[in-house]
């Protein structure tokens, strides 16, 4: 079963996928309750549907459209990284493996 690692502010999470044919929505979506779930103040979210998101990958930095399917644009393993709106996302952020993240200060 093909796994995506997420990066979420702090976070990295790992996310299954049974299904490719989900959308990068999708995993942005199941990636923001897994973070959510970890946090004791919720990490700030109120509500996962509501929260609005940009998703790229972490090699080459390439914006995922939130209406493609896994499958077109991602590989299993890969990595990517999820900015809630209003949190910023480093251009010099380009990790291919958790680590040190030099996106937030």
């Amino acid at each position: 079963m093909p796994r995506f690692t997420v990066h979420i502010r702090d976070e990295w999470l790992a996310v299954a996928c049974r299904d490719t044919s989900n959308t990068i929505q999708w995993l942005g979506l199941e990636a923001l309750k897994r973070y959510i779930k970890n946090k004791p103040d919720n990490g700030g979210i109120g509500s996962v549907k509501e929260t609005r998101f940009i998703v790229r990958r972490c090699q080459g930095s390439g914006l995922l459209d939130p209406d493609d399917t896994i499958d077109d644009v991602l590989e299993d393993n890969d990595f990517v990284e999820l900015a809630i709106e209003g949190d910023t996302m480093s251009s010099e952020f380009i990790p291919c493996q958790p680590g040190v993240s030099n996106m937030y200060p």
